[in-house]
């Protein structure tokens, strides 16, 4: 359903995937944002290996002691490497009046 919107904030190249979670932040402080939307966007970035369920071997971001990482209505994400997690960190926290950190789970 919103598959080429999608494509306007993931982009795929080769192995290379980058995810613009500044226009994602942005999108979302508009008040612009859809749950349905969120929902496959969510979708998309774990089958593309992005994202996971799992913690374990993966990276979460963390702020003050509390897990910032994206998540479903009923589980934490993840991220599967540690340059997605810097970027989610820098696209969605970049103005925090905290520290925001990428940890090894």
């Amino acid at each position: 359903m919103f598959k080429k919107e999608i494509e306007g904030y993931v982009k795929v190249d080769g192995d290379k995937i980058e995810v613009n979670w500044r226009k994602i932040r942005n999108k979302s402080m508009k008040g612009e944002w859809c749950p349905r939307f969120e929902q496959e966007l969510t979708e998309h970035l774990l089958e593309l290996g992005v994202l996971s369920r799992m913690d374990k071997d993966n990276f979460g971001v963390f702020g003050t002691g509390v897990c910032l990482d994206p998540k479903t209505e009923f589980s934490m994400l993840y991220f599967t490497k540690k340059e997605y997690a810097e970027s989610y960190r820098d696209g969605k926290f970049s103005n925090a009046f905290y520290d925001v950190g990428i940890r090894a789970l």
